[in-house]
């Protein structure tokens, strides 16, 4: 499937995503290392360290947004091994009201690289100080690291 084609322009996406939610998923990586975190390259909140994600566009599933997004995010191939819990975004939040289904994943293919969506990737043991707070909160309340340093 061509996503490309279910994309919306930004004028109707900001249009739209001021009315009603938006449906994302998030990618969520443990190892030994920690979980995995990137820096945001884009905005909203471009600079901090976010859980991957992005939003599951129309007709897609799923299982098909989390690996489109791995792979554009992150450029690896993954599995989905559970649904973890949801993370919403509400406003003022720039996301405006985001509903985004957070899933764990083992990596099957490719190797974790930068890409415009990220500009640096690390695992964190302990959260660093300038994570997006929705995330801060539901790593923490998934006990998935210790809290932040």
């Amino acid at each position: 499937m061509n996503s490309r084609k279910n994309w919306l322009p930004p004028k109707q996406f900001r249009h739209i995503f001021s009315k009603v939610p938006r449906l994302c998923v998030n990618i969520v990586i443990i190892t030994d290392e920690g979980i995995l975190l990137t820096k945001r390259g884009i905005p909203p909140n471009k600079g901090y360290w976010h859980i991957p994600g992005g939003g599951v566009l129309k007709d897609e599933s799923l299982k098909d947004a989390v690996g489109r997004v791995a792979k554009s995010e992150l450029n690896i191939e993954v599995k989905i091994t559970k649904l973890l819990g949801v993370v919403e975004f509400l406003e003022p939040s720039p996301h405006h009201h985001s509903v985004v289904l957070s899933h764990q994943v083992e990596i099957v293919g490719g190797s974790i690289t930068e890409t415009v969506q990220n500009h640096g990737f690390k695992f964190f043991q302990s959260l660093p100080s300038n994570i997006e707070p929705e995330h801060k909160h539901f790593i923490l309340d998934q006990k998935l690291v210790k809290p932040v340093k």
